[in-house]
C-alpha cells in the first residue's frame, strides 16, 4: 500500500507544483482520479504531516507507472530550479560541472546552471558562479498559478517555500491587515492578495527586490492590495499597530525583530515566523516566545538545512493586550 494525499481537482496543479519542489512525489506511481479529488502518490507522509497540509493522507494500493524505467543514477547533489535557472548547493557534489551538465541534459527547460557559494552582502544575495549554460540571471518562475519575475543574481528567492506560501494564503481571512516584513520580490504578499481581499504592507531594503515586486504585482490578478515600501523593516514597522498578521521570512535573523512584530499586532493577531534551528534552539525560542506573549499555535519543518538544522515554520498568536 502506497501513501497518497487526496486533494480537490481544482487545486491539484498548485499542490503538485509544491510537492515537486519538496521532492515529495512518488514518481513510480500514477495520479489516481477519485471523484472530485485526485490521489497523488507521495514518498513520506510524515514529512507532509509536519507541513500541516489541510488534506487527508491515506493508504492506497497504487497504480504503478510502467513508463518510468529504473535507470542508474548519473550524478548526485541537490539543486533548486527557478524558472529556467538551476542553482546547485555548495559542497554537495564532488564535480559541479558533471552535475551541471547532467541537469542541462535531463531538464530541458533549464538554460543556465549556477553554483551557489553562499549568501553575501547587505541584501544577502547569492554568490553565484556560472558552471554552464547561458548565464542570464533573470527568469520567470511559476508557482501556485502565479508568475514571478526573479533575478537570482540581485535578490534572494527560494522555491522551497511554495507550500508555505500557499498554506499562509489559505489561512488568511478576508479583510486582514498584514505586514510582510522581508517581502523580497513579493511571493508571500502576492500569493495572499491573489486569494484574499487583504491589505498588505510589503517591506524590503533591497531596491532590486522592490522593483521586481512591483512588476510582479502587475503580472498577476490580485483581489487584495499590496503597498510596497523600500526601507528598513525594523524601523518601518514601528508606524503600525493593531495589525492582524506579520510575516517574518528571514530565517537567519528573524528572532532579532520578533518583539517589534509583536508590538505591531492586535491581540489575537498572528506571526508567521521562519528560522533555521536545531532542537535545542527550538526549545529555547518557544520559551522566549511565551515570555514575550506569543503562543505557538503550530509548527512544522519546511525543509532540512544541514545535518542537524531545519528551517522551521511557526504560527504564533499574540495572547496579551
Amino acid at each position: 500500500m502506497i501513501d497518497h494525499i487526496s486533494v480537490p481537482k481544482r487545486e491539484a496543479q498548485s499542490i503538485l507544483k509544491a510537492l515537486r519542489n519538496m521532492n515529495a512525489i512518488n514518481s513510480g506511481y500514477k495520479i489516481i482520479p477519485d471523484g472530485d479529488n485526485v490521489l497523488i502518490p507521495i514518498r513520506e507522509a510524515a514529512t507532509l504531516t509536519h507541513l500541516d497540509l489541510p488534506y487527508r493522507i491515506l493508504k492506497h494500493e497504487g497504480n504503478p507507472d510502467l513508463s518510468r524505467s529504473v535507470r542508474p543514477l548519473k550524478f548526485s547533489g541537490s539543486y533548486d530550479v527557478i524558472g529556467d535557472i538551476a542553482i546547485m548547493k555548495k559542497g554537495e557534489q564532488e564535480d559541479p560541472e558533471v552535475l551541471a551538465r547532467n541537469i542541462l541534459e535531463s531538464k530541458k527547460n533549464v538554460r543556465s546552471v549556477f553554483l551557489d557559494r553562499g549568501v553575501k552582502g547587505e541584501f544577502r544575495t547569492r554568490d553565484l558562479e556560472l558552471i554552464c549554460g547561458e548565464g542570464k540571471t533573470k527568469t520567470i518562475y511559476r508557482e501556485n498559478g502565479l508568475r514571478f519575475l526573479v533575478d537570482v543574481g540581485n535578490v534572494y528567492f527560494s522555491p522551497r517555500l511554495a507550500t508555505e506560501r500557499y498554506i499562509v494564503a489559505k489561512s488568511a481571512e478576508e479583510g486582514e491587515r498584514i505586514i510582510d516584513m522581508f517581502a523580497g520580490v513579493g511571493p508571500f504578499s502576492i500569493t495572499i492578495a491573489s486569494m484574499k481581499k487583504c491589505e498588505i504592507q510589503a517591506f524590503d531594503s533591497n531596491p532590486a527586490a522592490v522593483g521586481l515586486m512591483k512588476e510582479n504585482m502587475g503580472m498577476n490578478r490580485l483581489k487584495g492590495k499590496i503597498f510596497p515600501q523600500l526601507g528598513d523593516a525594523s524601523e518601518m514597522i514601528l508606524k503600525y499597530r493593531g495589525m492582524d498578521r506579520v510575516i517574518m521570512n528571514l530565517p537567519h535573523s528573524s528572532f532579532s525583530f520578533v518583539e517589534k512584530a509583536y508590538e505591531a499586532l492586535r491581540k489575537g493577531g498572528v506571526v508567521n515566523y521562519y528560522e533555521i534551528m536545531d532542537t535545542a534552539l527550538l526549545e529555547e525560542r518557544m520559551e522566549k516566545f511565551r515570555e514575550i506573549g506569543l503562543e505557538m499555535r503550530n509548527k512544522r519543518i519546511v525543509h532540512g538545512y544541514s545535518k542537524f538544522l531545519n528551517v522551521y515554520s511557526m504560527e504564533l498568536v499574540r495572547t496579551l493586550e
